[in-house]
C-alpha cells in the first residue's frame, strides 16, 4: 500500500501523476525496443545474409565438410553412386536405375 502524506484533495493527483509516470515508462520502452528491432532489421540483417548460409566453404570450394558438400556426398553415396563423379538427380530416384558400386 502506497502511503502518501498531505491533504486528501493532492492524493488523487500523485495517484494520476504516477500512473502517467509508468504510462510513459512503458510507451518509452516500447518506442525504444521497435526502434531498435527496426534497426536491426534495416541494418544488420542484410549484413548478415538475412541470416542465410551458402552452404559451402566460400575460402575452399573444395572442402568436404562444408554442409552442402557434405550432404551431396553422403545422399550419392546412400544411392550406391560414386561420390563426386554424377549428380544424384530426381529422375533416379523415381525410376529404376542400375546401381554401381560406391566407391
Amino acid at each position: 500500500m502506497l502511503v502518501v502524506s498531505g491533504s486528501r484533495s493532492t492524493r488523487p493527483l500523485l495517484v494520476v501523476g504516477v500512473i502517467g509516470a509508468l504510462v510513459m515508462i512503458v510507451v518509452g520502452m516500447t518506442i525504444a525496443v521497435v526502434i531498435a528491432f527496426a534497426r536491426d532489421v534495416s541494418q544488420r540483417l542484410p549484413k548478415n545474409w538475412y541470416g542465410l548460409v551458402t552452404g559451402v566453404d566460400d575460402r575452399n570450394r573444395g572442402n568436404g565438410t562444408a554442409l552442402c558438400t557434405w550432404l551431396a556426398r553422403e545422399l550419392e553415396l546412400t544411392a550406391g553412386l560414386p561420390a563426386g563423379e554424377a549428380p544424384l538427380t530426381f529422375g533416379m530416384l523415381w525410376c529404376s536405375f542400375p546401381r554401381r558400386k560406391a566407391a
